[in-house]
């Protein structure tokens, strides 16, 4: 007789059935910001420093519309890049109870009679970016410029890597070339410190994601960025539009490029070329091309740009 003992084996999971929908949940389902809240986080020791885990997932609790509440999981492949490159970030800081921003319901599922599915964070929050950086302005037609103040977190000789610090895109990370820094080489050697705040122009691209190898067609949005000389625009701007307070002579000209139903767009003619709309009315009803005098106001602690009482 043998003494050998075989190990237990696993018995093997069940399959999956695919549920189109449940309790008024449908892939594609939009949970508003707010509404779904963190029930656990699963975590798992880091293979270079064991000492420290890292969130796998997080299962969420999903108000459904026909009532009730469904707990569904959040894969952090599923989630916004977050405030680092690698998007375990996003639950890094998770606890119970925490509330979410906008999911989606990606799939929904049976097995051994329990209905369970797949959330994503990342779905709606990249749709987001790609409407602010890609908007288009409707009276010239051209994509419109979004600058974002972005702080320095790693230089190397190909260029800087940057975090955003404000706007939609807040806490994701954009690369600038080498290419695309005033000053090349040099200027990156200065931008050394975390303390470092640029001011950049955002461009969008949608490139393969290869963290996804069973997906077909799926693509990573990638931030791609341009600072030449526009933290100095952006400061002569402010400058300008300050000194422009209570001055009536109108130090500051535009140039008008467009109109709406309402207002005329007009260009300033600084540095970073700012659009600005001034309300038309009887008096001020300028031609496209038409080159105005300006004067800033303070109107609720905010400081507005309005038609020189010389041009009215």
């Amino acid at each position: 007789m043998s003494n050998e003992t075989s190990a237990p084996t696993k018995s093997p999971k069940a399959p999956k059935t695919p549920v189109e929908k449940h309790r008024g949940l449908t892939a594609g389902t939009r949970i508003p910001a707010g509404e779904s809240t963190i029930f656990m986080v699963e975590t798992q020791p880091r293979r270079d420093n064991p000492s420290v885990k890292e969130p796998l997932f997080a299962l969420v609790r999903v108000p459904a519309p026909e009532g009730g509440v469904i707990t569904l999981k959040l894969d952090r492949a599923d989630c916004p890049k977050g405030t680092h490159a690698n998007r375990h970030s996003f639950l890094a800081n998770a606890t119970v109870g925490m509330p979410l921003g906008e999911l989606e319901v990606v799939e929904l599922w049976e097995r051994n009679g329990r209905v369970q599915g797949r959330l994503s964070a990342r779905k709606p929050a990249e749709e987001r970016i790609l409407r602010e950086f890609n908007a288009i302005d409707e009276s010239t037609g051209e994509r419109k410029r979004v600058l974002v103040d972005a702080m320095v977190v790693d230089t190397t000789e190909k260029g800087l890597r940057l975090r955003i610090l404000e706007g939609v895109a807040e806490g994701w990370e954009v690369f600038v070339h080498v290419s695309n820094v005033p000053g090349g080489e040099s200027t990156i050697n200065k931008c050394q410190s975390e303390e470092t705040v640029l001011v950049v122009e955002i461009i969008v691209a949608r490139e393969p994601d290869r963290t996804r190898k069973n997906e077909e067609n799926r693509f990573d949005i990638v931030l791609q960025g341009s600072f030449e000389q526009v933290e100095d625009k952006k400061r002569q701007d402010a400058e300008l539009l300050e000194a422009l307070v209570g001055n009536r002579k109108g130090r500051l000209t535009g140039t008008v490029v467009g109109s709406t139903q309402t207002a005329f767009v007009i260009e300033l003619n600084t540095p970073s070329k700012t659009k600005v709309e001034i309300p038309s009315s009887q008096r001020f009803f300028p031609k496209i091309g038409d080159e105005v005098p300006l004067q800033g106001v303070i109107e609720g602690g905010e400081l507005k740009v309005q038609p020189a009482k010389s041009h009215k």
